[in-house]
């Protein structure tokens, strides 16, 4: 090629090299410029490190824990251990919408994060959100297949669902595992007692109960299955065990009452419930049982004043309503009566006993055509029902003697007033 030809060249396409001259130094100042930034974030990862060390070093679950997380976030954002370990703590203080960002933050930066998976899992699980819950505690077993902690969640499902084997394999495929595993074994026993297996439950308690000695809540499960059993004496001996490691426990003295309360020994059922009622007054079912054990003394006066205690703080306990109206016919008050009986049909509309009893003070006030239709109401929901027939007629002949009164007020007819005579005679 001649040197004219290339000075032809040059002066021809000058701006060809002048562009492919822009390019390279762009291409220079890219690179500079990425190496700055990297430079950069390497610096902001190591300064996040060390945020992340100073809350790891509280581990106290504080405004200043969640602090240092949230300074790491901000020097490096891609660190998904601190969004993690964020997310534990708002999952702690109930902030459920925050934890789950934050969670999903983690599995975003950390797809093979299995902790992270079981922390959402939990935090779906807290409110009510079971599928959710399921899929995510399914998913960290599937990248962590040894981790425990997710089974033990799977079991609540179930048995929330009422999948009690599924629940049961669970459970104890954790304590196959770790025989030792106090919560495992006692959510197991948990399951038996829902399952209604009573038996399978105790001896599931008692292992626990080796395992933790000092745990009061497994005393009490003990006394209740106990008490249900009708094994008074191994039931009061587990919930006296459970009152001497934790003398607060409301549940348990509630439930030494009862049991005393179910063995008719009165005197020691109201010491227990007295107690109760010193240390929480509120406790409507201790007011409840105290009303109970006096109408069952017929200490009818301290048995309305319990009860109206017990719908104080309990306004819809059937039981109570009822009492206090039967109590208060007894004593002639039959207004009160029909209202105590009127409020307890208004909460269970099939209760039986408040419909005889409604029915027998209506009665009472010579009412006897809605007499007759709460007795028939009664006898539908139980044919057998102790005197209901033997009432059901009474109510008849009278509600017969009080259609015979008025048709002898307007007629002079002797056979009328001849069978009037007859119903006096024998008692109508």
């Amino acid at each position: 090629m001649s040197i004219y030809h290339c000075k032809y060249s040059r002066a021809t396409y000058p701006e060809v090299d002048m562009k492919k001259g822009i390019v390279i130094v762009s291409l220079m100042m890219l690179l500079d410029c990425w190496g700055i930034v990297h430079d950069a974030l390497a610096q902001g990862c190591e300064q996040a490190q060390d945020f992340y060390s100073e809350g790891v070093a509280l581990s106290d679950g504080s405004e200043q824990e969640a602090n240092f997380y949230r300074q790491a976030i901000a020097s490096c954002p891609q660190y998904a251990d601190a969004h993690y370990r964020l997310a534990n703590i708002y999952a702690e203080w109930g902030q459920y919408r925050e934890a789950e960002f934050e969670y999903a933050a983690a599995i975003q930066q950390n797809p093979q994060y299995a902790e992270a998976y079981y922390g959402l899992g939990q935090v779906y699980l807290n409110q009510g959100q079971y599928d959710q819950a399921l899929t995510n505690f399914q998913t960290a077993l599937r990248l962590r297949p040894d981790y425990l902690a997710p089974h033990l969640s799977l079991g609540r499902i179930y048995t929330h669902r009422g999948l009690f084997q599924d629940a049961i394999t669970e459970y104890t495929f954790v304590i196959d595992q770790n025989s030792d595993d106090i919560q495992a074994n006692f959510e197991l026993g948990d399951v038996y007692e829902k399952e209604g297996n009573l038996k399978r439950a105790i001896e599931q308690y008692l292992i626990v109960k080796q395992l933790a000695p000092d745990r009061d809540d497994v005393s009490e499960r003990l006394g209740v299955l106990y008490r249900k059993r009708m094994d008074y004496d191994q039931a009061v001996k587990e919930f006296q065990q459970a009152l001497a490691l934790n003398p607060y426990n409301f549940g348990v003295h509630r439930e030494l009452g009862i049991v005393y309360y179910e063995q008719k020994n009165y005197d020691e059922a109201i010491q227990q419930l007295l107690e109760l009622v010193r240390l929480r007054p509120t406790d409507a079912e201790a007011y409840e049982y105290l009303g109970k054990i006096y109408f069952e003394r017929k200490e009818y006066d301290k048995a309305i004043e319990q009860f109206r205690k017990t719908l104080e703080y309990a306004p819809y306990r059937v039981d109570a309503r009822y009492l206090l109206g039967f109590m208060y016919a007894g004593k002639g008050a039959f207004e009160d009566a029909i209202r105590a009986y009127q409020m307890v049909l208004q909460i269970n509309p099939s209760h039986v006993d408040a419909l005889f009893q409604l029915a027998l003070a209506y009665a009472e006030q010579k009412n006897y055509e809605k007499a007759l239709d709460l007795c028939k109401r009664a006898l539908m929901f139980n044919p057998n029902l102790p005197n209901g027939r033997y009432y059901l007629g009474r109510i008849y002949i009278k509600l017969g003697k009080q259609e015979l009164e008025k048709a002898a007020a307007t007629s002079s007819r002797s056979d009328i007033q001849k069978e009037l005579q007859v119903l006096e005679k024998i008692g109508y």
